[in-house]
């Protein structure tokens, strides 16, 4: 059975690294927030759909 999740990249600190062992990644895309999000957040946000094995 897979375990599927979504990160938004821009949440990793600079010089973290997102690497789980037999991920796959299904979709990249960008979200352009910039009519809703504050002042202090990205107003384009990188967004990762992945699966990976549950036993990972």
């Amino acid at each position: 059975m897979a375990i599927t999740g979504t990160l938004i990249g821009d949440s990793l600190r600079p010089g973290a690294e997102f690497a789980p062992p037999s991920a796959r990644i299904s979709r990249i895309y960008r979200l352009d927030l910039n009519d809703t999000a504050a002042t202090t957040q990205p107003q384009v946000w990188t967004v990762i759909d992945f699966e990976a094995d549950d036993a990972d």
